[in-house]
Formats: structure tokens, sequence, C-alpha cells
């Protein structure tokens, strides 16, 4: 030990500062309802930072969910749409095949009605046309009984050439085969 006041006073200072700290310490170690309080704090700040982790995640999450929901719906959509219009593409020309082919049987069938129509049943209906743009209602009528007539006409020549047909000892005779 040193016998200079200066000296010991200034060991003395370092005692008391030494001495200071201890006891704040001690007293630090013997406040159990602080000690407590603190290490709540610290839970307490772990548990909320975890918390808006778990938030922060669940919202990464719903927000990728609702994306990728979005996309399918988008994808589906767009798949729907072209199939539909695949199919109304399909239907159309399908319409206008079918729409030629009536067409062309309606035109074939005109002209095989006027082919085997007698010439005199269509000098009549000349005439009932002229005289339907003249008078109407009795024209029309009249028109209407001359194509009556003239289905009747026509089925009675096709049946009389299906009876020809049928009479036996017409025609070509059939070689059967054994």
């Amino acid at each position: 030990m040193s016998s200079n006041p200066e000296e010991l006073r200034g060991q003395v200072a370092q005692a008391r500062e030494r001495l200071g700290t201890t006891v704040e310490e001690l007293a630090a170690k013997a406040d159990v309802k602080g000690r407590a309080q603190h290490k709540a704090a610290e839970v307490r700040e772990r548990v909320q930072a975890r918390a808006a982790e778990a938030r922060q995640h669940a919202r990464d999450t719903a927000s990728h969910a609702r994306h990728a929901v979005q996309d399918r719906t988008a994808h589906t959509a767009h798949a729907v749409q072209d199939r539909t219009s695949h199919a109304a593409h399909a239907v159309q020309d399908r319409t206008s095949h079918a729409r030629h082919a009536v067409q062309d049987r309606t035109s074939h069938a005109a002209h095989v009605v006027h082919d085997r129509t007698p010439e005199q049943i269509w000098s009549a209906a000349s005439k009932a046309a002229e005289t339907g743009r003249r008078r109407p209602v009795p024209a029309g009528l009249i028109g209407g009984l001359l194509v009556l007539a003239a289905v009747l006409a026509t089925r009675g020549m096709r049946a009389r050439r299906t009876s020809r047909r049928s009479r036996p000892g017409r025609g070509r005779a059939r070689a059967t085969r054994p």
C-alpha cells in the first residue's frame, strides 16, 4: 500500500466504485419483480416479432394462392373460349355445308319436277300466275288446285311405272345362282 494520501484517495474511490457496482448487481439480483418484468418484456417482444412474421407469411401465402387461382382461372377461361370458338366455327361450317347441300338438292328436285311435269301444266301455271297478278284471291285458289293436280298426276305416273315393273313376266329374267 502506498502512504501517499492522493493514492489512497484514488484507491478508496475505486473501491467505492466497485462496491457501488457490486451493490447494484446484488440489488438487481434481489429485485425479483423487476427481473420478472424485464424477462416478460423480452418474451413479449419475441412473441410480437414472431406474430408479425406469421402474419406476413400468411399474407404472402394468401397472395401466392390468389395469384395461382387467378392464373388458373384465366387459363381455364381462355381454354373454354378457344373451345367455344372452335365449336362455333365447326357449327358454322357444318351449317354452311348443309345449306349448300339443301340448295343443291332443292335445285336438282326443281329440275326433276320441271322435267317430269307436262308442258300443259306449265302453261296453265303461267296463265294462273298472270291471272294471280291481276286478281290475287281467285288466282291463288286456282293455282293451289293446279299444284294439287300436278302432284296427283306425278304420283299417278309413278304408280303406273311401279305397277308395270312389279308385274310378272315383264322385264328381264334374273338368273339365280346356286
